[in-house]
């Protein structure tokens, strides 16, 4: 009797206990399963068994038996109700059955199946995360988002913040707008032409073809001004419309545009016209002084045109000036003289570029060369003789025929210079010869003529000819002769020139020379730079000129 209280009450202690699995009845450990979606509800579901008089109440446990005596087996257990065996967000389907050691019961559902991980936002490999393998900010396959792979034209495709980007084009093609929706959008051509099209994809259309540039086209009287544009087949023309050529007649314009100017008008051939114009009666809109200034003031004499040279006081007016000239001679010796360094105000944009030239202006070079320039003339080695025939005090204003020559000090009179014959030509000219000069105001504009500078190195000498030459300075005539103040000559020297002044220069410096001077003036218009342009600047003060004119 005493065994069978004591076995009672174990009985009721363990009535009704679940294990902290969460699998009903109890029984935890390895058996329990893993962790469902849904606990079964407990209940009074079990196996039936008869009630036996012999029983001994005990905790129930899942094992088929009637544990508790009280006529049910298994009760609370929920043994084969449907259940779900969950990994991660994966789950498969079984149903409830004891477990293993009895105290509990569990899910005979299989492993969930698990598969590599897609970007499709589910979780493939049952691992609790979604899309972990991939980065939607950077993957040129899924860029901000599944599936969206880049595929950006002509392009290698890149993905930049969840944005399609090009990292780099295709041979053969550019970026130029900077758009990425419309990849490498640009086909390269090659080199630009002038066909409004970005042919090299730079960005640019027809760029570095000189388009807008100033020109002008026809001659004479069908002269017209426009802009550079780009021609039907590709080339580079002035948009400019010359006009229709008339009938030439005698008024100083190229009326049938075929640049000649009163062609059949010119009785004595000496290139100049002799028209009937009144050119004190000047009609309006008529250019009279350059008109008449072109005007044979000697139709019937070939010595006698606008420019040609004056013979003094011969009592003839050669150059059409208006007057003859007197035999004065007034002369100034050059007492400064350097060739430029840099590009200062006093140089000229030679070519037009709007650049002042000057090839020779390198700092090293002139450094060089003006010292022993400048003592050549300091020592009266050097005696360049800038002359204005005809000119009288103050020689402010007029027209004459300016020249340079050379000299030497006379043995005579050390103040004075005697020419030198070989300044001269077989005609007894100047060699540097500027005709119809004219200074205005004080102001010399000479040229375009050729100017010799001779360059000495030492026992060296040699010749630098400049030509196309322009001088232009302060001029003023006084009794003792001429003075010039901010002289400057500027002009260009050819390749061959150049090479021929280089001969002064010791062989192992010649091709530093070259290397600090190099051609910046297209004298035959192909495109291609073949001369040096030049600027040299002086002062000259009054002196005696003997020996000019050859008696």
């Amino acid at each position: 009797m005493r065994v069978s209280i004591l076995a009672a009450l174990a009985a009721v202690m363990m009535v009704g206990c679940v294990d902290d699995s969460g699998a009903p009845g109890g029984g935890g450990g390895a058996d329990a399963q893993p962790e469902p979606d849904t606990a079964p509800p407990l209940g009074d579901v079990g196996v039936e068994a008869d009630t036996d008089p012999g029983c001994m109440p005990a905790g129930e446990v899942c094992d088929g038996a009637d544990n508790d005596c009280d006529g049910t087996a298994d009760e609370g257990f929920a043994l084969g109700e449907a259940c779900m065996l969950t990994m991660g967000t994966c789950s498969s389907a079984g149903t409830w059955i004891c477990a293993d050691d009895q105290m509990g019961a569990r899910c005979d559902a299989p492993p969930p199946e698990m598969s590599e991980e897609l970007c499709d936002a589910l979780d493939n490999d049952c691992d609790g995360e979604v899309d972990e393998a991939f980065d939607l900010m950077s993957d040129v396959a899924h860029c901000g988002a599944c599936d969206s792979a880049c595929a950006l034209a002509n392009a290698e495709n890149g993905c930049d913040a969840a944005q399609c980007v090009v990292v780099s084009c295709t041979e053969g093609f550019a970026d130029v707008d900077g758009l990425a929706d419309n990849g490498c959008e640009c086909v390269v051509a090659g080199d630009e032409t002038c066909n409004g099209v970005d042919d090299d994809c730079d960005g640019s259309v027809d760029e570095g073809l000189g388009l807008g540039e100033a020109c002008n086209a026809g001659l004479g009287a069908c002269y017209a001004e426009g802009v550079t544009v780009c021609g039907p087949d590709g080339a580079v023309v002035c948009g400019a419309e010359p006009g229709q050529p008339g009938d030439e007649s005698c008024n100083a314009i190229d009326d049938d545009c075929d640049g000649a100017t009163d062609e059949g008008f010119d009785a004595d051939g000496d290139g100049f016209a002799a028209c009937d114009l009144d050119c004190d009666a000047c009609q309006p809109g008529m250019p009279c002084e350059a008109l008449c200034a072109q005007q044979d003031c000697g139709p019937d004499d070939p010595n006698v045109f606008p420019g040609a040279f004056e013979i003094c006081e011969d009592g003839i007016d050669q150059n059409c000036d208006g007057s003859d000239i007197s035999c004065s001679v007034p002369a100034g010796r050059i007492d400064s003289v350097s060739v430029a360094e840099g590009r200062p105000q006093g140089c000229r944009d030679i070519d037009g570029d709007g650049r002042i030239d000057n090839a020779f202006g390198n700092a090293l070079l002139t450094g060089t060369v003006n010292p022993p320039l400048q003592e050549s003339v300091d020592e009266r080695d050097l005696n360049l003789i800038p002359i204005a025939p005809g000119l009288t005090p103050p020689g402010q204003n007029g027209l004459f025929d300016f020249a340079v020559v050379y000299g030497q000090p006379d043995d005579v009179d050390a103040d004075a210079i005697r020419i030198d014959p070989d300044a001269l030509d077989e005609n007894g000219l100047p060699v540097m010869l500027f005709a119809g000069t004219e200074v205005q105001g004080g102001l010399l504009d000479a040229g375009p003529g050729t100017f010799l500078l001779n360059i000495r190195n030492g026992g060296e000498e040699a010749e630098l000819r400049i030509s196309e030459t322009i001088v232009n300075g302060d001029l003023s005539v006084e009794e003792a002769g001429v003075r010039i103040g901010n002289g400057w000559v500027t002009g260009y020297v050819t390749e061959e020139d150049f090479q021929a002044a280089l001969a002064i220069v010791p062989e192992e410096f010649r091709g530093l020379v070259g290397a600090l001077i190099q051609p910046d003036i297209d004298t035959d218009d192909d495109g291609r730079d073949d001369a040096y342009s030049a600027c040299v600047r002086f002062t000259a003060v009054p002196v005696t000129l003997l020996g000019y004119p050859a008696p």
